[in-house]
């Protein structure tokens, strides 16, 4: 099968601007990373911390605090039922 000149070029100009979009989402990927992440350690910093909290509080995440968070009486699905006294 023979390709014009023309279609050979617009292949080539879709392949060069797919690997700049490739490219600069590795970048941002990167400076997400470094922005959200201690250069030493590689641990997450303050910044991420706050902002996982933040999500939490907002019901994103769960529960931020209590030892039981996510937990269900088996036996009816729901919520733990209340120790007694």
């Amino acid at each position: 099968m023979v390709h014009s000149t023309a279609e050979r070029e617009s292949v080539d100009r879709i392949a060069h601007l797919t690997s700049i979009a490739i490219d600069r989402r590795a970048v941002d990927d990167r400076l997400r990373h470094q922005a959200l992440h201690d250069s030493l350690t590689g641990l997450p910093n303050r910044q991420q911390l706050l902002s996982r909290v933040s999500a939490m509080s907002d019901g994103e995440g769960g529960a931020v605090d209590g030892d039981d968070a996510g937990a269900e009486d088996p036996a009816t699905g729901g919520p733990p039922a209340a120790a007694s006294p």
